[in-house]
């Protein structure tokens, strides 16, 4: 059964220590250290432990409001919220540099994205498919330690691409990471015959 913090929710990351954290050596029991660390390893953030976990608590926020049905967007002369995602292919010696010459391209008038993807109230309005190719490394569940082989995307290593990065809602891959369904049987044919468990 899935459980969600929402005691939790608004708590600044000195609060979350008091809460969880009074003897030292404590931590979230939805957010452990371990995945903190990983995330640290992977270079998906620079914070310290109980800022990551005020961060992963406001993204569990924000999707649990996407999945509600009674939550309706917000709509004010004319204008409503959308999440914009855009995909572009460049070629760079590292990742420093990959980055900026998609800041620069992105802040060019002139230029146009390769694929961008609109989203109002958790659903994919505009998009456009494309091929991506996914790293596939050996690594390990955020919950338990147990070696799994993931894809990476968004900056996030995803070992099963049918859920949110956080493992609470079942997705739509295409739409969450890019993923083609024949990418996401792919990888899970390949935890399953290494005899890694990738269920959520």
């Amino acid at each position: 059964m899935v459980k969600f913090y929402t005691d939790d929710y608004g708590l600044s990351p000195e609060q979350l220590d008091d809460k969880y954290n009074p003897d030292g050596d404590g931590q979230h029991p939805g957010y452990p250290r371990v995945a903190w660390r990983l995330a640290v390893m992977s270079e998906t953030t620079c914070t310290g432990y109980w800022a990551w976990v005020q961060h992963e608590l406001h993204k569990e926020e924000d999707e649990l409001s996407k999945d509600n049905p009674f939550n309706t967007p917000s709509i004010e002369d004319g204008y409503r919220e959308y999440s914009v995602t855009w995909t572009i292919e460049v070629h760079a010696r590292s990742h420093e540099e990959a980055a900026a010459k998609a800041l620069e391209i992105q802040r060019d008038d002139k230029s146009t994205a390769l694929c961008f993807l609109v989203e109002s109230s958790g659903v994919a309005e505009v998009g456009q498919d494309v091929d991506l190719d996914f790293s596939i490394e050996l690594g390990e569940r955020p919950d338990n330690g147990n070696p799994v082989y993931t894809a990476s995307a968004h900056g996030m290593a995803i070992f099963n691409p049918n859920f949110s990065s956080c493992g609470r809602f079942p997705v739509d891959p295409m739409v969450a990471y890019g993923m083609t369904p024949d990418f996401v049987d792919g990888l899970m044919r390949m935890n399953a015959d290494a005899g890694y468990d990738a269920s959520m």
